[in-house]
Parts: structure tokens; sequence; C-alpha cells
């Protein structure tokens, strides 16, 4: 007989005789047991000293520093740290736009998940966290994300999010995220104490650049019947950029 177990790197196979005079059960591994703890006890481990950075984040640190403002309202405005000319981005527009009417198609299906879909969009706009361009100019570099909606009925907070897919690559082959530099992460496991806190709308309260929201073009419309909104400029950071995590905490450390 033979017991199959433990999918992916660990696995064991166990042959019992069928009544032979040795009896002798045969158990062959992949890669011992005591080997597997040991790898996951040295993953969660915190070491004292933290890695030191990469030549990439420091990079990403020196342009948040150089760049970084405050508006006299108190928020505060950052730009993207390219690694690569943006020049090298293709055509994004009609992946964007034929995600959109997918999109849309799955929505005339369940008028639930359209309402609520609507509602987020249309509260992005009356907050200022975008605005419609009317003329963009794309004789520039740009960039349009995709976008989809994703409903949780049983979250206690916010039922319904936006996720941004600024890793759609481009004709090119390269994506928004492909030409950013990802930037350090703030460990605070180093420390004795820890305080958590939720804030609301956290990375909608970072500004961004102008000079960069071309960069940040969407699709929207409320209806069918309607004229796809040419392009939808984005104000702040936004989640799906590589960028968002490390440019918030620097926003909070500071």
């Amino acid at each position: 007989m033979t017991v199959d177990g433990l999918k992916g790197d660990l696995q064991f196979v166990v042959n019992i005789s069928d009544g032979s005079e040795t009896g002798a059960e045969e158990i062959t591994t992949k890669e011992s047991l005591d080997a597997k703890l040991e790898k996951l006890w040295k993953l969660e481990e915190i070491t004292t000293i933290p890695e030191p950075w990469t030549r990439e984040q420091q990079s990403c640190d020196h342009i948040y520093n150089s760049t970084v403002s405050r508006r006299p309202c108190g928020r505060i405005v950052v730009k993207l740290p390219f690694k690569d000319d943006p020049t090298c981005l293709g055509e994004s527009y009609t992946t964007a736009l034929r995600r959109f009417n997918a999109q849309e198609r799955r929505l005339a299906k369940s008028p639930q998940l359209k309402a609520h879909y609507v509602e987020f969009m249309s509260d992005y706009e009356s907050l200022g966290h975008m605005s419609v361009v009317k003329n963009p100019t794309l004789s520039k570099p740009h960039y349009y994300i995709p976008h989809h909606c994703v409903l949780k009925p049983t979250s206690t907070t916010t039922k319904l999010r936006v996720v941004f897919d600024a890793s759609c690559q481009t004709t090119s082959q390269k994506s928004l995220n492909d030409i950013q530099m990802v930037g350090p992460l703030i460990r605070f496991r180093f420390h004795m104490f820890a305080l958590t806190a939720d804030i609301v709308k956290m990375y909608r309260q970072v500004l961004m650049h102008e000079d960069d929201r071309e960069f940040q073009y969407i699709l929207c419309r409320s209806l069918p019947t309607e004229d796809i909104h040419v392009s939808t400029k984005y104000c702040n950071v936004w989640n799906g950029c590589c960028t968002i995590s490390c440019y918030t905490e620097f926003v909070l450390s500071s």
C-alpha cells in the first residue's frame, strides 16, 4: 500500500509490505522534516541588525527626500521614483479599454455590485481624489491603469474595493511598476514596542505631484449610455503602485 502526503517540497511515501517475512516499512523523503522546520525558524527569526539597503532602495529614499514637499494645508506631495525613462512605456489605452468593457459586462449582471462601484467612484471624484481630463496630452509619456472592483459583503469597513493594475504591460512589454523603484520597507519588529492603527483612506492622504499624474489615467463612466471619460487623473497615490508602501511609511515617519 502506498500513502502520499504533504504536497509541495516536502513529500513522503510509505510502502507497507504485503505480508512478506521482512515486514519492513520504507520511508523516503525529498527533504527531512527537521531541515524544513529549521528553514521555517530562520524565516521567522528576528535579527538584531537590519539588512543594509540596496543601491536601488537608497536611490528611492534619495528621490523621496529631494522631491517631497508639503502644501500649506499640511498635505504631503510626492513624485514617482522612476528607475527607467518613462518614454519606454508603450501604448496602454487599448488594454485598459478592453478590461473596462469586460468589467461593465460583469457589472450589468449584478445590480448590487454596480451600485457599489458607481458609489465608490463618485466618492473618489467628489472628494477631489481624481479629476476628469478633457484633453490629455498623449504625445507625452503616460499610462492608463486598468482596474476592477472586488466585493466583500462580510467586510465591516469597506465592502467594495477597486483594484488598480499598474503591473499591466504596455505594447513595449513594460508596465508602470516595471520602471519604478520599489523602495525599502520599515520593519517595526526590530523595536520593542509597536503601535498599530487604522488610518481612514490612508493612501489618499498623500498627493501625487502634477508632473506625474499623467501616469495615473483611468477610464470611467457611471452608465454604459454615457461617453467613456477619456481619462480620469488620480490626484493622490493609490493601491497597485509598487512604491506605495514605502512612500506612505516615509510620510508617516517624517
